[in-house]
This record gives structure tokens, C-alpha cells and sequence, in this order.
């Protein structure tokens, strides 16, 4: 079980201790502008801490906690993700996939390859520039601590992440969790990953590993994955008690694709087995003194236990290219826009094992387009998945955004789009809240509305306002944003009329040009329910530059745990 506290406040400052201050920069005069089919005599490789100016990067109390708690990233870590070797010919494609790949990491911030001539060709310079290490937060509930968590992206400067947890869940048992994740195993940039997660009611374990599809230069990727999760999924009502129906379920799977195709325009191919076991179990409601059983039978009985063992096509084909921009979803950091059209789909055909194995076939999948400029970017992404058994589809799930930015000046952004989540016939335990959710209507986080599907349009104008004593990135924004939600066949689901907020809020990026934003909105209500608030605040923070669209958590708990959502990322 997930419970947000009603108040949260990040330690932000916490994660300010891993850093590098007054680093050199390389000097650019003699560099050549592109590769042109040199052969490459030599590749160096130059790791920098987080940079820092102004007043900060001749601050010497700055200066002694880098010494102390910022490792910057070895080199033999980053050379597994550089595209070209010594003795191969230098090409601008290798160069920029370089690029792009390192940027794709979540322990780098921004990264360049430079190119100098020499006697027999040419020499490369790879300078990487990491992101903030340490990872700290905290939740309170007025002067109660409530939550905190601790770790670090890049212990030791070898790409590894731990992170772990606590949270205070009332009458219920005390969260705890762990988050592993390294970006090279065995020596090769393949990631490993191990997450660990006990709830006030639940828990969930799952293992991967994974060598995902970074590039297009690459011949092949894989994945394999195995866990379960006991869940507890709460349903929103406007009165008497909030139930939570137990959800268990057991996954795994394994599969890899290959590159048909040339760079900039390929297909990818490939099978995937897989193992899906689903069990609803009881309802509970939850107090003060701990959980109950729920008296009541649920408006939506649920599906009977059910497991699927599948063999499965992957397929998936891309006709794009990448351009690097500034200011978009970052307040002045580095991204890849991926210009141009995609998609995925994962069909799977059920092997006959006896028990209780279902005979229903598989499909997902995952749609984008995108065009753009320096100064314009279109972009839609949508994900989808069902089941189909002899008779008829359920299962079905989507979930997808839309959007225009538009950037008159260097320091100004305009944001306009639309995002949609809804599923029909889902078999496991699904809502949709209209507030109450990652990705919902902002001003509305105390609506106990929710149904079965729900449609959002937002408008946000960004201005970067400067960068205090070279410490940090700093904007301000104002929005305004309206939604509704539509009943569907969920339990409690009810059908709302548009509601509508508009607000204004701080941007923060530490260190400058960092892609990680923190983002505190205010948001005021304009025609709240009996339940709303009027006024409210929403702190979040991540780095948004990494993927268009994300399934939101009411939509990725409902689908099939053994899902591959997107090839090209695994």
C-alpha cells in the first residue's frame, strides 16, 4: 500500500554536499567542429564534478565537502558508453551518439566529445560533468517527521545507486525500502537493478537485469526480470470508509531484440517468455488501531486468480534523430529531443501448462511522434495494452500525453498539453483519482473523486529568473489547468464536471544547468468539490528530461508486471 503524506518537504539542501567547485572547463579554440573520417589516434577521458560559479566556486567551505563527499566518475565507467575506439575511423554520428548516450545516464549531467587534430588523425576528448551524488529527503506532517530517505546515484563515482527509506504509516506497520541500480555489470554497460519496497499493508521484490537499447549503433538488447508484489490498492468514495482490496501477484521474464536496419531508420525483433500470475484477495479498511476486513461486498467483484505463461513477439521500428536543445523541460540543462516517429508492441500467444493458466493472448504498446526546432517542439506519446480472450478484449489500459513548447527567448518557456489515463474491463484493482495522483489535477489533491478514466489540459509559461552566487538554476512559473473524470466500470467511480486551478510556483536546478528540477507549486482551486481544499501545495522533483511521457502509477500498477513498455529503453 502507497500513502502521500499531506505535507512534504524535501531536504534539498542535503543533496548540495556531493560536489565539485571551480572546475576547469577544456579549452575549445583548437578543436575541430565535427568528425570527417579521421582515424582516431587517441581517446581521453575527463570526468568533472558538478560545476559551480560565481561566489560558490571560490567558497572554501564548498570546496572542502567536494574533497569530502564527491567522488567523480571513473573513467573506465564512462568508457563503456563512449561509441568509438582507438584505431577506428571517426564518424559525427559515433560522436553524437556519445554524447547522447553518456547524457542518457542518470549519474551525468551534460557531456562532449571534442575533436583535435593530430599528425596521424585525430585525438578525442570525452569530458563528462556528474550530476549531484547524494540523495536526501524528508516528509513531515507539521512538526512530525513523517518519511526520510538517504543514499547516493553514483557511490564512489562507479555509477552504483542505493537509496534507502523509511516512512511513519500511522496504525500500520512502518515503511521501509531499498533501491539498488549499477549501470556496469561485469564489466559491460549492462544495468543491474533491485528494488525492495514494504508497505504499511504489502510488499513488493523484483530483480532485473537488462542491456538496454541505448543506441542505435548497437546490434542487440536484452532483458530479464523476476519479482512479486502483494499490493494494496485503495479506493476513493465521497463517504463512509476507504477500502483497500489485496492484489498478489507473481511475474518474470526474459527476452532480447536485434537491429534490422541502419542507424536512423531500423526495425528491432525479437521473443520474449513470460510468467504473470494474478490473485484479488480480501478488502480491508484502515484506522488508527490497524486494518480490518471491509464489510461490505465491492460495487466491481473481482476477477478470479488466474496465471498466463506467454510466448512473445517483440517489434518495434524508429525513423528519428536527436537534437540536443537547452530550457525545455529543464530550466537551463542539456536534452535530446527525439525528432521523428516510433513504435513498439509486445504480442504474446499463452502456452497451454494446465492449472489455472488462462488461454487469453497479449498485446501492448507504445506509440510517439515528435518534430521540432530549437525554438519549437510537438511531441505525443501514448501506451496502451489488452487481453483478448475468445470471446472479447479486457484488460484495456491508456495512457498518453500531448504537447507543444514554445520558446520566444533564451529564459522563457511555454508549455501547453493535454494528457489522458483510462481503462475499461481492467481485471486487478483500478482507479483513476482526478487530484489524488503524480500526474493529477494540481489544487485538487484532498477530492476523493476518482473513476475510470481522466482527461487533463494544462498551460504553464516558464521563465528562468537567474542563478544566485552561481549555485543554482532558479525560475518561477504560473499555470493553469482543467480536467475531468468519467465513472467507467471501477468501484466508486463517479463522473465529474471540469474542474479548474491555476497557480504559480519556484523552479530549482542545483547545480546550474543541472537536468534534475524541484518544482513547489501553489495552486488555487477555482470551483473545488465538498471534499477540496482550495488552496494547495505540491512539491516534485526528477529529471523530466530523461522521457516524454511515463505511465502513471494508477496505470503501470494495473497492468501486466512482465510489460515491456518501450524496446527502445527496455
Amino acid at each position: 500500500m502507497r500513502r502521500r503524506m499531506p505535507c512534504c518537504v524535501a531536504l534539498a539542501g542535503a543533496a548540495l554536499l556531493a560536489m565539485r567547485c571551480g572546475a576547469q572547463s577544456i579549452p575549445t579554440d583548437t578543436a575541430l567542429k565535427r568528425c570527417i573520417g579521421q582515424r582516431i589516434t587517441k581517446i581521453s577521458i575527463e570526468p568533472i564534478g558538478p560545476e559551480f560559479g560565481g561566489a560558490s566556486a571560490s567558497s572554501h567551505l564548498l570546496t572542502s565537502l567536494v574533497r569530502k563527499f564527491h567522488v567523480d566518475t571513473r573513467t573506465r565507467v564512462i568508457r563503456e558508453f563512449v561509441q568509438m575506439k582507438e584505431g577506428e575511423i571517426c564518424t559525427e554520428i559515433k560522436r553524437r551518439e556519445t554524447e547522447r548516450v553518456l547524457r542518457a545516464q542518470w549519474f551525468i549531467q551534460d557531456a562532449r566529445v571534442l575533436v583535435y587534430p593530430d599528425k596521424d588523425g585525430v585525438q578525442l576528448i570525452v569530458t563528462t560533468v556528474d550530476e549531484v551524488a547524494v540523495i536526501a529527503s524528508a516528509g513531515a506532517n507539521g512538526a512530525t517527521l513523517r518519511s526520510a530517505s538517504f543514499g547516493s546515484a553514483n557511490l564512489m563515482g562507479r555509477g552504483f545507486l542505493i537509496e534507502a527509506g523509511w516512512r511513519d504509516n500511522g496504525g500500520l506497520r512502518d515503511g521501509r525500502s531499498l533501491r539498488i541500480r549499477s549501470a556496469i555489470t561485469f564489466g559491460r554497460p549492462i544495468q543491474t537493478s533491485l528494488t525492495w519496497n514494504r508497505y504499511g499493508l504489502g510488499n513488493r521484490a523484483d530483480l532485473e537485469m537488462r542491456y538496454p537499447f541505448f543506441t542505435d549503433l548497437q546490434r542487440y538488447g536484452f532483458r530479464a526480470i523476476i519479482g512479486k508484489d502483494d499490493d494494496y490498492v485503495r479506493f476513493l468514495r465521497d463517504s463512509g470508509d476507504l477500502p483497500f482490496q489485496r492484489v498478489s501477484r507473481t511475474f518474470g521474464s526474459i527476452g532480447g531484440v536485434a537491429r534490422i536496419g541502419h542507424p536512423g531508420f531500423l526495425l528491432l525483433a525479437g521473443p520474449s517468455l513470460s510468467y504473470d500470475r494474478e490473485d484479488i484477495g480480501q478488502t480491508v479498511v484502515v484506522t488508527d488501531s490497524g486494518a480490518f476486513p471491509y464489510g461490505m461486498p465491492l460495487p466491481v467483484l473481482p476477477a478470479p486468480p488466474q496465471s498466463a505463461t506467454r510466448i512473445n513477439l517483440l517489434i518495434g521500428g524508429r525513423a528519428m534523430r536527436f537534437l540536443p536543445v537547452e530550457g525545455f523541460d529543464a530550466i537551463t540543462g542539456v536534452q535530446d529531443l527525439r525528432i521523428g516517429v516510433q513504435f513498439g508492441g509486445q504480442f504474446g500467444r499463452p502456452l497451454k501448462l494446465g492449472g489455472i493458466s488462462t488461454a487469453d493472448y497479449f498485446a501492448s504498446g507504445n506509440i510517439y511522434g515528435g518534430w521540432g526546432t530549437q525554438k519549437t517542439f510537438l511531441g505525443t506519446e501514448w501506451i496502451f495494452s489488452g487481453r483478448k480472450s475468445q470471446t472479447r478484449w479486457d484488460g484495456r489500459l491508456i495512457s498518453g500525453r500531448s504537447a507543444i513548447y514554445i520558446k520566444p527567448t533564451k529564459k522563457a518557456t511555454s508549455i501547453v498539453s493535454m494528457e489522458f489515463t483510462g481503462g475499461k474491463d481492467v481485471r486487478v484493482p483500478f482507479q483513476v483519482p482526478l487530484g489524488q495522483s503524480s500526474r493529477g489535477l494540481r489544487g485538487f489533491r484532498s477530492s476523493f473523486d476518482a473513476g475510470g478514466s481522466r482527461f487533463i489540459l494544462r498551460g504553464e509559461q516558464r521563465q528562468a529568473i537567474g542563478r544566485p552566487w552561481g549555485f543554482a538554476d532558479v525560475g518561477g512559473l504560473v499555470f493553469g489547468e482543467t480536467g475531468r473524470i468519467w465513472a467507467g466500470r471501477v468501484p466508486f467511480g463517479v463522473t465529474t464536471p471540469w474542474r479548474a486551478s491555476v497557480g504559480t510556483g519556484v523552479l530549482l536546478s542545483v547545480p546550474p544547468r543541472s537536468r534534475r528540477l524541484y518544482r513547489l507549486d501553489l495552486a488555487y482551486g477555482l470551483n473545488p468539490d465538498d471534499r477540496s481544499k482550495r488552496w494547495e501545495f505540491r512539491l516534485t522533483s526528477g529529471n523530466f528530461t530523461r522521457t516524454f511521457w511515463q505511465d502513471p502509477d494508477e496505470a503501470r500498477r494495473a497492468r501486466e508486471r512482465s510489460l515491456i513498455s518501450n524496446l527502445f529503453s527496455f
